[in-house]
C-alpha cells in the first residue's frame, strides 16, 4: 500500500513516540532513522536511493546522514535535516526548529518529549 508523504510522515512520528529502549541521543537517532527506512521501504513505493542528488527529488524521506549531525562533547545531538534542525538532549527529548521560506526559525512542539532516554 502507497501512502502520501504527510501520511507517512504521521506514521513516522507515531513510531518515534513508541521508542522506549535508547540510553543515550545516539542511540534514539539510531533508532529513528530505522524507523524512517522501514516505513519508507512499506509505503513510499520509491526505492531507495544512494544518489545525493536523486533523494532530492525523489519524494522519499531518508534517515538523517551523519554527516549531517554533530555529537557534543555531552552526548547531546545536532543534525541537519534539509531546512529543519533536530536537537536531541540527554534525556532524549526532541526539539525541531523548522525554518520558515523567509529564513526564520520556528521551534515546533511537534516533536518535544515524544521519546526519552532509558536510564
Amino acid at each position: 500500500m502507497i501512502l502520501k508523504k504527510e501520511d507517512r510522515l504521521e506514521l513516522i512520528l507515531s513510531e518515534i513516540s513508541k521508542i522506549n529502549s535508547a540510553k543515550t541521543p545516539l542511540e534514539l537517532l539510531n533508532e529513528i532513522n530505522n524507523i524512517v527506512l522501514k516505513v519508507e521501504d512499506k509505503f513510499s513505493g520509491i526505492e531507495n536511493c544512494n544518489h545525493n542528488e536523486s533523494k532530492q527529488t525523489d519524494g522519499r524521506m531518508y534517515p538523517i546522514e551523519f554527516d549531517n549531525v554533530i555529537i557534543h562533547n555531552n552526548g547531546e545531538i545536532y543534525a541537519r535535516v534539509n531546512k529543519q534542525r533536530l536537537f536531541i538532549n540527554n534525556r532524549c527529548e526532541i526539539a525541531l526548529i523548522i525554518k520558515n521560506n523567509e529564513n526564520k526559525l520556528h521551534h515546533s512542539e511537534l516533536f518535544t518529549k515524544l521519546a526519552y532516554c532509558k536510564k
